[in-house]
Order: structure tokens, then sequence, then C-alpha cells
């Protein structure tokens, strides 16, 4: 769920801050980052169907995963190269939520493919 949080919350926190001042701009900068919005409430949905022990649970943690990767930790990859941040307060914090994001989120597309593989039956070989 705290990658759900970090996946949603820091490509929003970063278009906010970086919008122009007035209520018209920063409801259009905050607009404009809703796929990992999106994303970020499918991640905290995933857990809570897990949390609910759901079946559906493993492969909405899968997909969830992988669209936060692909949404926010690899587009956000290029922090780690560059000296400045997009954010006022300094970039430790930032590189350290991007890295969460893509380690958090790689790691529970991982898990979700595991529980699907672990809830499949496999099929024996009858003996004669």
């Amino acid at each position: 769920m705290v990658v759900g949080l970090l996946t949603a919350g820091y490509p929003l926190l970063v278009a906010i801050v970086n919008a122009e001042p007035g209520a018209g701009t920063v409801a259009a900068a905050g607009g404009s980052r809703l796929v990992p919005l999106l994303v970020g409430l499918g991640l905290i949905l995933a857990g809570g169907l897990i949390l609910a022990r759901r079946a559906v649970g493993g492969l909405a943690l899968a997909i969830a995963g992988v669209c936060a990767v692909l949404s926010v930790g690899v587009t956000n990859v290029a922090l780690f190269s560059h000296g400045v941040a997009p954010v006022p307060s300094g970039g430790e914090w930032a590189r350290m939520a991007v890295a969460a994001v893509l380690g958090g989120a790689s790691g529970l597309a991982i898990a979700g493919v595991a529980r699907i593989r672990r809830a499949t039956p496999v099929d024996q070989p009858k003996q004669r």
C-alpha cells in the first residue's frame, strides 16, 4: 500500500509544485498526472484484494505492479542521472521515492505472478 501511495503521490506532488500559481493551473497540473494517480489507487485496491484473500488479488497485483513500474518508475529513471530534482526541497527523497516505486512495484508484480502460479493447479500424469 505504501508503493501505491508513492506511485500516486510523487508525480502529483511534482506537478503541483512546478505549476504556476493559480487555481486553474494547479488543477490542470494535477489532472495531467491522472495515469499515475489511477495506478497508485489500483495498487492500493490490489493490496486490499490480497488482504481480503480474493482469488483475483494476484492478477490485480501483477497488473498494477507492472503499470506502476512503467508509468512512474521508468518515466522518472532519468532523475538518477540529473543533479537537480524537479522538487525544491532536495533530490535525495525524490530519488528514494522513485527507487522505492521501481523496487517495490517490481517486487509486487513478481509476487503477483508467483501467487497466480501457486494457485494454478498442475496436472499430474496418471499412473498405470
